[in-house]
């Protein structure tokens, strides 16, 4: 019987050599039947790699809580969870109160609201009549939020808006376009309203 033509065997699905490959020369070089595939090296098992010494696990453990601990204190630095005035420098003081100002002026909040807060957040004679000059002449607003931000002082003002400004739209409105401005992020505004919530003062009657 004639063997078969390679054009039936592949009609067949009988895979064709390459160019220039020969498995039966392959097999008659290896000493291999024809009948005999040449089989596949197994593949190598994925190897683990070394546990670590227990000396290096304790190090790693000791090095989290300190980096732990560090972030807290540099969160409480940046955030501070109570204002005071007597603890920040003149230049901090006067740029805080015209933050005051700022956040009165934007929720309609009276200036005869603003003098009743300045004992609570640190606050004395000096600071009233520095408040009552802010308010004479306010600063732009633009320029103002640069001033903070330039200071680090986008958490203090987002406090006293807090402080000064009530929860109805416009003081929340206020309040979400400063946390904005300042880059606060959002376990920080919410903190500072749960901390801020019972020294609030409602806005006067507009």
């Amino acid at each position: 019987m004639t063997a078969m033509p390679w054009r039936i065997l592949r009609l067949f699905g009988r895979e064709q050599e390459r160019d220039g490959e020969s498995q039966l020369l392959e097999r008659q070089a290896l000493g291999l039947p024809p009948e005999v595939t040449v089989p596949e090296p197994a593949p190598e098992a994925p190897r683990r790699p070394p546990m670590p010494s227990p000396q290096r696990l304790l190090q790693e453990q000791v090095a989290t809580k300190l980096l732990h601990a560090w972030l807290q204190n540099r969160h409480q630095t940046l955030f501070p969870l109570a204002l005071n005035l007597q603890s920040l420098e003149p230049a901090q003081r006067w740029l805080l109160l015209r933050a005051m100002v700022a956040t009165a002026s934007m929720t309609g909040t009276g200036p005869e609201a603003l003098p009743p807060l300045l004992p609570s957040i640190g606050g004395g004679e000096a600071e009233r009549a520095a408040l009552e000059g802010a308010w004479n002449s306010p600063m732009s607003l633009p320029a103002l939020l640069a001033e903070l931000r330039q200071a680090a002082l986008g958490a203090h003002a987002y406090t006293l808006a807090l402080l000064v400004a009530g929860q109805d739209p416009v003081g929340r409105a206020w309040q979400d376009y400063l946390a904005a401005s300042f880059a606060l992020p959002a376990d920080v505004t919410s903190d500072l309203q749960r901390r801020s919530g019972r020294r609030r003062l409602r806005p006067a009657a507009r």
